[in-house]
Order: structure tokens, then sequence, then C-alpha cells
């Protein structure tokens, strides 16, 4: 009787596109490890003990930057709510809302990500080579034989930062400087620091728990001798003396923004007369935000307006099946100022 209703639950299911798979071969498999995480080193009781929300930084940090009149402060989707739910400040390099790392059972998982570093070690060679990886603070990393341990935040990196090289020749210069623009814990600004001559990478975000992390972050991975974190109040208040830089970087956070919190950096990129911008929107083929009533809005006229102009935009994967398989649909833009 038990199998006769299996047997007309599959097949109700089945008439509605549903699929019953057993578990049980897949946990059979995962028994040996094979499809297992590389665990990453547990969390240090220091930073354990610093790395909460009612830390007096962190607590001090967001009266500030509450303080502040800038449209940048208007949120659409990192709102505190959003924040709370989304980040686990001891695991904020896991899977969260700042690195997707495929929230699957454990065999396709590791097989997107053997793909995935496959692809990555084909197209940017050395560059990933340079790029190292120790599953810290929560991050999903597999160990794989020729291509080290490998992560998201990795991977992202490698390819976006062979963009960056390929179509502005900067990473190879002397003395980068780079303003990453909502840069969250500071991704980018370790990889960089990693791969390139930096000489100053200032990160900003108009969320008061991204720059608490960032800074955290980069005195961990020892390079705040090159990469700052700013405080949105003082980005502010410097204004044009932020500094000097030949590239900034917005990476999956315009399209999580307002049109007018968009518009507002965008204006400060303009004045620091950055010669370079690289953009990763949420969308491949639209720069659209989110607004504060759920409503899109176009911010590609607004990049434009500020006097920069598209130079090259590729697929982050050549093969549209790889695109498919990962679920990774991104374009990668650059833009030059005119």
């Amino acid at each position: 009787m038990s199998e006769l209703i299996q047997r007309l639950a599959e097949r109700w299911l089945n008439n509605r596109g549903v699929s019953l798979v057993s578990t049980r071969s897949l946990k059979g498999f995962d028994r040996d490890g094979a499809s297992r995480p590389t665990a990453g080193p547990p969390l240090a009781p220091e930073d354990d003990a610093y790395l909460r929300l009612d830390n007096p930084v962190l607590v001090k940090l967001g009266e500030r930057i509450a303080a502040t009149s800038s449209p940048a402060t208007v949120h659409s989707v990192w709102n505190p709510s959003f924040v709370s739910k989304e980040v686990s400040l001891g695991q904020f390099r896991g899977h969260s809302a700042y690195v997707w790392s495929y929230g699957e059972l454990p065999r396709p998982t590791v097989l997107k990500y053997f793909i995935y570093a496959q692809d990555v070690a084909r197209r940017t060679g050395a560059s990933l080579e340079k790029l190292m990886e120790d599953g810290a603070f929560g991050s999903l990393s597999f160990d794989f034989d020729g291509l080290g341990r490998v992560s998201r935040d990795r991977l992202d990196s490698a390819l976006e930062l062979d963009f960056v090289q390929r179509t502005t020749g900067l990473l190879t210069k002397p003395g980068v400087r780079v303003l990453d623009v909502g840069a969250g814990y500071g991704r980018l600004a370790h990889r960089t620091c990693e791969l390139a001559d930096v000489a100053d990478y200032a990160c900003v975000d108009a969320i008061p728990l991204s720059t608490f992390l960032c800074e955290f972050y980069l005195r961990h991975r020892k390079i705040d001798d090159r990469a700052r974190s700013v405080p949105l109040d003082e980005v502010i208040e410097r204004n044009t003396a932020l500094g000097r830089f030949d590239i900034a970087f917005n990476v999956h956070s315009w399209s999580e923004c307002t049109l007018a919190a968009v518009a507002w950096w965008v204006q400060l990129i303009a004045r620091l007369e950055v010669p370079y911008l690289f953009v990763v929107p949420n969308q491949h083929d639209r720069f659209i935000t989110r607004e504060q009533d759920s409503s899109r809005a176009d911010f590609l006229p607004t990049i434009q307006a500020a006097g920069y102009e598209l130079i090259a935009d590729e697929w982050v994967f050549e093969d549209a099946n790889v695109r498919r398989l990962l679920a990774i649909p991104d374009r990668l833009y650059m833009f030059q100022r005119k």
C-alpha cells in the first residue's frame, strides 16, 4: 500500500514538474568526505569577543553614520533588519548577503565549484595562483588537486581582477590606487593587495556593519598599511580630499541601492576625477536600482551623465552552458572618464 501511495505521489509531482530524488546515494557518496568543504580555522577568542553587534566601536559607528544626511544612507535593501538577518559576524565570509555560496546539497555544490575553478584557472592562470584561501570566517571552500583551496571569494576576485587588468593594465603598474564603493567586508581590497602593487585602497560603504567588518578584515589580513576602511561621515567630510585614485570599483552594490544613492556616489567619483570605473550589476543586461517601494530605476544614464563611457564589457563566463549550470549570468563593465 505504501509503495502504491509513493508511486501516485511521484506521478502527481512529475505532472507538476517536480521529481523526487533519494538522498541515500548522495549521503553514501558524502561519507568518504569527497564532497565535504574544507574546514577553516576556528574563530580566535579575541575575534569572537570583537565581532559582536554590541561592540562599542560598531555602535558608535552606526550613530555617526545615522547622523549624516547623505542619500547614501537611505536603504532599500540593506536596512538594519536585512543586515541582522543575512550577516553572521563571526561567519561573514560564509553563505550570506556578502557572498552567495550555493545553498544546495553537497554533491552538486562541489561539482559547481570544481567546474568554476577549472574555468577560472584556464582563463586567469598565474593570477589565480597568487590568490590564497584559508577558509577563515566561514568561507565555503574546497581543496582540488592542482588548484589549491578555492572559494567564491577567491574565484570571483580572480575573474574580476583579470578583467580589470586586461581592460586597463593598471594592476601591473607600480602604486595603483583604488576606490572601492560598496566594499562590503573588504574582499576585493584583500585580493587586489595580493595581486598588485597597491599604494592606496580606500574601502567606502554606507552600511555601518560593512565598514566595521572591513576595518577588522583589512587588519586581520595585515594589509591595513595599504588599504583603509573609511566611514561614510569621513567620506562626506573629506569629499575630494579623500584621495587620488586610478580606478573605482562597484561590484554588486548599486543594484541594491536607490537611484539617489547611486547618483551621490557617482558624483563623488566624478568630482575625484577617477579615470576608470569598474561596475558589476546584479542583472547582466540592465543597470537597475532597487527603490524603497521595490520599483526599479535605470542608473546607466547617471554614469554616462557624469562623463563616463563604456569601453569594455563581457560575460563572466564565456560559455552559456557554464553560466546556466553555475547560475552566474553576470557581465563585467568597464567605463572610462571622457
